[in-house]
Formats: structure tokens, sequence, C-alpha cells
């Protein structure tokens, strides 16, 4: 059976070329450049704002720079071709230049007042203004994009697709106003966050499948590539591209107070996966610490930590550069692209066919209280998945051993169904926060009474783990009697389930812990009000928490916090494959490929932004599996691992010189 380039790996370059450059892409040298760096596509620009080709389509603005007498874009194509690089063509119709917009004002988005939104207006320099255009427009539709896509795609022969920028731009136009109260029965709000949430996604799904059908005319079997949009899996019910790719930017122009989470791209491509899961998505990795920053790199460390990640947890790596490689001011950006194309190329055989192994569930919808406990997670090295509700099976519940539900989720009753057959059949579940009134099946599930209270936001406040809690958890906090708490809790009775720990109440408001008498006593330093319980439900078991643990992660990273959350994860995972020893900093993945199990494991020990890579030792032990039974290697240097026993288990100890590390182990019958 046939398959198509993109269902292998692949390593992506996309040059973010300048106009002005035009005359120094020779396509031989590039190709070869391309080919050099380890990357088997090249995504080049072709369409939209500027046409890099000479173009009949009206309001179609021609690269003015093109060599006269020459087709530049099939040039490179049949250099990338003769190199065996597989051509994207890049279109972006979300702008035009300012002389389209004269000959046609209705295609641009509009402002509140009814003004043109435009971009560039204090650019130094001597460049056209841009202005933004309206996702309604003619040009984003069969006047424009349209006619593009046929145009350019009967005329060369290029391996896929791509749409830069395919979301809409916020617009009032009467065009879009009409729309608007068409759908909803409302008119258009003047602020933008009041939108009806299916607003932007209506629009882009309209406008990709109007685009991709112009597409599949000429060329039925062409791949489109697509941006994923968090709103993909809600609202779309039938495809718009064959792939998807996601930008997990680390911008570090923003300064250290916003920094991106270290585990971004891990997450955005196991995003992607779940809306996508016939291909493997692309993970785009910008060289710069930012576009204000464009034309310089990231530090390499840091660059090479942000990088790895993408092959690591399954995505293909796209490169995404300022130019072509004579342009690049930064010459440190190609050295880290060469570094980790090399190490993909050299796990593709085994990613191939791989499929992740996980151990916990996190149901996630991107709010603050999933980002807590994907660091408990994270940290602690627990293999996991992300579920989202609108497409959570069975079939994905049962392969997690223990589901994680943060507070504030809004319980469709498709999950509550699906949750309540998880756990009675055997499964493990861990909630947080308030349970919804109106769900008998849960409070079921709790073991916990109906009736049940918001309190107050508490301050000078404890947990305490009652005997048990340290039973569960017999080790971690055995010299600990109280752990830190803060912010609101539910007080609720438990009927059946068993109380893990409980409530030490403030022991005074903020503004006079620190004055006596309060300072030297508790007034209640014991309570019965449950803060942690567990119940038996059928066959599986439930861990209700009646605080969120998340939100103290997120606000205070205290180490005994992200403890507690992983103790009380490990605590129901009853056949854990691997421990790593603990290293807030190194991240793993762990996917099963034919026979084997292959580790990954990334390196970003330091403080971030990292200025170098910090050379670690890892220790990595395979509880129940004896060390005769185990072989394993180094995949990036083919090289043995030793196996040793620890306490009857298999133990290895794993060198991390740089960013990134595989580990292939293979069980021996």
């Amino acid at each position: 059976m046939k398959t198509e380039w993109y269902q292998h790996p692949t390593r992506v370059i996309q040059t973010n070329l300048q106009v002005r450059d035009t005359a120094r892409i020779e396509p031989q040298r590039l190709a070869g450049q391309i080919k050099s760096l380890g990357a088997n596509a090249l995504v080049f620009n072709l369409g939209g704002i500027y046409a890099w080709y000479d173009s009949q389509v009206e309001g179609h603005h021609v690269n003015e720079f093109l060599p006269a007498g020459r087709d530049l874009v099939a040039e490179v194509i049949a250099a990338c071709h003769a190199q065996n690089i597989r051509f994207i063509a890049r279109f972006d119709f979300s702008k035009i230049h300012d002389e389209a917009y004269l000959q046609h004002p209705d295609w641009v988005a509009r402002d509140q007042t009814g003004s043109p939104r435009l971009i560039g207006a204090e650019r130094p320099g001597g460049w056209s203004l841009l202005y933004h255009t309206c996702m309604q427009s003619p040009w984003r539709n069969e006047a424009g994009g349209a006619q593009v896509l046929r145009e350019a795609v009967s005329r060369y022969d290029f391996d896929g697709l791509f749409y830069n920028a395919p979301f809409p731009t916020d617009c009032w136009c009467d065009r879009c106003r009409s729309r608007y109260e068409q759908l909803y029965q409302n008119p258009m709000p003047d602020d933008a966050n009041d939108f009806d949430p299916s607003w932007r996604s209506e629009q882009m799904r309209d406008n990709a499948l109007l685009l991709r059908k112009a597409v599949k005319d000429e060329k039925p079997d062409l791949p489109i590539i697509l941006y994923y949009w968090d709103e993909q899996i809600r609202y779309l019910d039938q495809p718009v591209a064959e792939l998807i790719c996601d930008e997990s930017q680390n911008i570090l122009s923003r300064g250290r107070s916003r920094l991106s989470a270290d585990w971004t791209p891990m997450v955005r491509m196991q995003l992607c996966q779940a809306a996508q899961p016939d291909y493997r998505p692309f993970g785009i990795i910008h060289s710069s610490p930012g576009m204000d920053w464009r034309h310089t790199g990231l530090p390499p460390a840091e660059y090479q930590y942000w990088l790895s990640q993408v092959p690591a947890a399954g995505g293909s790596l796209w490169h995404s550069l300022t130019g072509i490689p004579d342009t690049i001011l930064d010459q440190r950006i190609l050295h880290s692209v060469r570094i980790v194309n090399a190490k993909a190329k050299q796990v593709e055989s085994l990613m191939e066919t791989a499929s992740p192994y996980t151990e916990a569930g996190l149901l996630w919808d991107g709010r603050p209280q999933d980002h807590g406990w994907l660091q408990a997670l994270s940290d602690a090295h627990i293999p996991y998945t992300l579920l989202q509700q609108e497409i959570v099976s069975h079939r994905q519940l049962e392969a997690c051993q223990v589901v994680i539900v943060p507070s504030g989720f809004t319980w469709s009753p498709h999950l509550i169904e699906a949750i309540d057959g998880y756990v009675r059949q055997g499964g493990h579940l861990i909630t947080e926060g308030r349970l919804p009134d109106t769900s008998d099946t849960l409070r079921e599930l709790s073991g916990l009474h109906a009736s049940q209270v918001q309190s107050e936001p508490l301050t000078a406040a404890y947990l305490r783990l009652e005997p048990t809690g340290h039973a569960l958890i017999p080790s971690a906090f055995n010299e600990v009697e109280l752990l830190p708490l803060r912010g609101s809790v539910t007080y609720a009775r438990a009927d059946r389930a068993d109380c893990l720990a409980t409530l030490v109440p403030s022991f005074a408001p903020l503004e006079a812990v620190g004055a006596p008498p309060e300072r030297a006593s508790l007034p209640a330093s014991r309570t019965k009000i449950p803060l942690i319980t567990r119940n038996q439900a059928g066959s599986g078991q439930v861990i209700s928490l009646l605080f969120s643990l998340s939100d103290l992660i997120n606000e205070f990273g205290l180490h005994d916090h992200l403890v507690l959350a992983e103790q009380l994860i490990r605590s129901q995972i009853n056949r854990p494959l691997v421990h790593v020893s603990r290293q807030p900093g190194i991240q793993m993945t762990v996917f099963r490929c034919r026979d084997a199990y292959l580790l990954h494991l990334i390196n970003g020990i330091g403080k971030r932004p990292l200025s170098y890579l910090n050379p670690v030792r890892v220790t990595i032990d395979l509880p129940g599996l004896a060390a005769d039974r185990i072989k394993a290697r180094l995949v990036f240097t083919d090289q043995p691992l030793a196996v040793s026993d620890r306490d009857g288990s298999a133990s290895l100890t794993v060198e991390l010189p740089d960013a990134w590390q595989a580990i292939e182990m293979n069980q021996i019958d």
C-alpha cells in the first residue's frame, strides 16, 4: 500500500523571505543548504501578500524584485526535487497592499468606527502600507484566494500547500455585522471579547472549505497544511486540511516574567494529535526571541531545548527562519538546526510506527488550573496524555490508570457518563474543587454528601494529612505535620468516603499573621472538615480534593504542593513502567515502538532562558522488571547501556550531555 510523504516524519525549514533579498536566492545553492541542514522539506513563499511569480490575478501584488525573464519559483522547485526535498508552497491572504485597497476598499477589515484596519503606518523605510483583509470579503474567498490557488496549483508541481495567518481579523464592516446578526440573532458587540465563542471558527471553517475546494478541484491529492486552533475539535464536523501545524513560540522578548511554560511544545503537539490523529503534526519553532527581534537568534541552549521537544513528542519539526541561510545574521541558529535535525533523523525509524505510552490522563481545556497539574506531571516524569471532553472516549480513558479533572472544569453529560463507566470498571479518578450540584452520578462516585458550600477565600490556613492519608503516601511527609493552604475550599460531608486530609482553619487575618498573640498558636489545630477524601466506586476509586491544589502550584510553586500532587497521582497507578529520578527541568515522553519502549529525555535544567545546557545524570528505574530481562541502548550514539539491579528491579543510569537523549529498551524473553 502506497504511503504519502507526509505520513513519514519530516524535517521542515521555512525561509521567511524578504522581497529585497530576492536577488540573493540561488535555487541550486539554496536546495543544497537546506539538505546540509538536515531538512527534507522547504516552505517557500508563493502568493498572497506578495506573488513570487508572474500572477495574473487582479489585486495580487507581484514581487517587484523578481529576476526578469526567469521563473524563480519553478527553479527552486526543480532544485529541491533534484535533492529529494519536498517543496511546500506558502500563501497568506490576511493582508493586501495599499494599491489593492484603493481599487477594492471593500476587501479590508474595519474597526468599530468603520475605519480600515491597516498595518505598518509607522513602519520606517520605503515600504507600502498593508491592510488587514476581512474574512467575508471577496479577496479572502473567490475573487482572491481561490483564484490565486487555482493559478498556482495548475502552474507548479509543489508537494504541499500551507496557509499562513488563516485566522479572521476582527472586523465590524457591514458584511460581518450582517452575518453575525443572522447567525446569533443579536447585533455584533463592539468589544471583540464579547463575540460568540463560535464566531471566529465559523468564519475560518467556511473560508477553509472554500479554499480547499479550489485546491482539490485542480489536484485532489495535494495535501493542505493548516494551523491548529483550539476550537477545532468543538466546531468542525468535516476535515478542512490533511495536516495540522502549530507555533510554539518561545517569545523571550516579552520578558522573563512572561516566559512560555517549559512544556509548551510538547503540549501543543498532543493537542494537535488529538484533533488530527491520522497524521503526525508539525511543530513550528521560531528561531528568534520574538518578532520584534526576528533578526537575532534565541540563545542556542534555549533554542535546542525548545526544538527537541517537538520530535520527542511525536511531531515533525518545522524550523521558521528569518531569510535564507545566506542572509541570516546569527549563524548560531543554523548550528542548532543542524544538531537537532540530525538527532530527529536518527529516531525516525523508531518513531515511524510508535504510539504514545501513558499512565495518567488530564482533562484539558487550557485554563490555569490545567497548568498546575501539567507542571506536577511534567516535574514528576509521569507519562501522561491530554483528554478533551468533546472527543474523549471509553478507549482513551481505559488507556489511563488515573484520570485527573481540574477544578472549575465544565462537565458535559457525555463526560459524566464516560467517567462513570471508567471508574466502575476499575479506573482511578482524581477530582478537584466543587462537583456540579446537578450530577447525582458524580456525587455517588465521590461518596460525598449532596450538600456542599463554598468557603470565603482563606489565608493563613493549612492542610493536615490524617493517618489514612499517610497510609496512602507513606514516606513523603513523615516529618511534616501541616502543608500550606490558601484560597476557597468546599465544605462537604464525607458520607461514605475515607478522609485523607483535613482543614486547619486560618489562625489569623493576613494583616495580623506576624503579630502576637496569633503567631504563637493555632486556635483550631485539628478539625473534621475534609479536604481530601477517597471513595471506592465499583471496581475503581475516586480521590476528591475539596480545594484547588493546581492553583497553589501555579501561584506559589512550593515543593510540598508539587510532591503532594505527584504522590496522589502515583498512589493511583498500579503498574508504573518507569520511574525517573526527580529533577525538575527534565521532561520525559515514552513511546511504544515495535517490541520496544523509547524514552525521550529533554534537558532544560537551569534558570530560563537557558544560557547553556547543563550536563546531568539521570537514573531510570523499571519497577517489577528484572535487570537480566532488559536490554537498553542510547539511540544517538548506538551505545549499549548497562542495566543494574536495584531492590529487585532493573535500573539504568543515563548521561544527558545536551538538550536531548533517547533510550531504546527491549524486554528479553
